[in-house]
């Protein structure tokens, strides 16, 4: 695993005080920044390839010989290797250990 994939860069932004709209599509540009920089991460890759591999898509599109690359199997295949291999963590968990 690359460092990277271990310690994510840590920066602070403040978002729009005026406006929960605005402050909403600014974390999300800023998760839209880290998710195209993890895509780079050997790590990430090798986990999206696994995903694919193990889920084809869901069980449903296997028995209907769906193709397990088109874009949709792809990102049925994300979900659930989210929904199986990822654990939910609080952030004030992962900032006590950073800090």
């Amino acid at each position: 695993m690359s460092p990277t994939s271990i310690v994510p860069a840590v920066s602070r932004f403040q978002s729009d005080l005026g406006s929960n709209d605005n402050a909403t599509a600014q974390t999300v540009e800023i998760m839209c920044q880290h998710i195209k920089r993890a895509c780079e991460d050997p790590a990430v890759q090798r986990a999206a390839l696994n995903a694919v591999q193990r889920f084809r898509g869901n069980p449903w599109a296997v028995a209907a010989g769906e193709d397990p690359l088109s874009p949709k199997n792809v990102a049925q295949s994300a979900w659930w290797y989210a929904k199986h291999r990822l654990k939910f963590e609080h952030h004030e968990k992962t900032i006590r250990l950073l800090f």
